[in-house]
């Protein structure tokens, strides 16, 4: 132990390499690929409202819970994701747009059921004790491109 304190102190080349390497490799790292990926594009089937019908709807940001205002739950994740850069894209088939991820004209597909915000305030206040059906309507269908 004492040998290698002395071999670390006489060579400080040496010293500083072996602890400024791993910085240097993490920084490195970080600015190549610990970005958030933008302009990607997804498709979206939203059959709770039209995608058009959401721009016409103001987002507060303030930290109150969509929940409980007169907004859809599609519709702001679907702003949120476009303050992120995606590009949007509109689908009405999941046969047409599962075609399209593979065809790579989209990354990934997400999928709002016809009463996805009601389900998902119904399930969200009811916890254990929601139905089936709520459960169901309340989740988001996602696909990804596996290529």
């Amino acid at each position: 132990m004492l040998k290698n304190r002395f071999l670390l102190w006489r060579n400080k080349q040496m010293t500083y390499l072996m602890l400024g390497l791993p910085i240097i490799i993490t920084l490195f790292f970080n600015m190549a690929i610990g970005r958030d990926p933008k302009n990607i594009r997804i498709g979206i089937i939203n059959e709770e409202i039209n995608l058009r019908d959401c721009a016409n709807f103001t987002y507060k940001h303030n930290n109150n819970c969509f929940l409980n205002e007169n907004i859809y739950g599609s519709c702001q994740l679907i702003y949120e994701l476009h303050k992120r850069t995606y590009k949007i894209r509109d689908y009405y088939d999941i046969e047409d747009a599962k075609m399209a991820i593979r065809k790579n004209e989209i990354w990934a597909l997400l999928r709002f059921n016809w009463n996805y915000t009601e389900s998902l305030k119904d399930r969200v206040n009811s916890g254990e004790n929601s139905r089936d059906d709520v459960v169901d309507q309340s989740f988001l269908e996602f696909w990804v491109d596996d290529s």
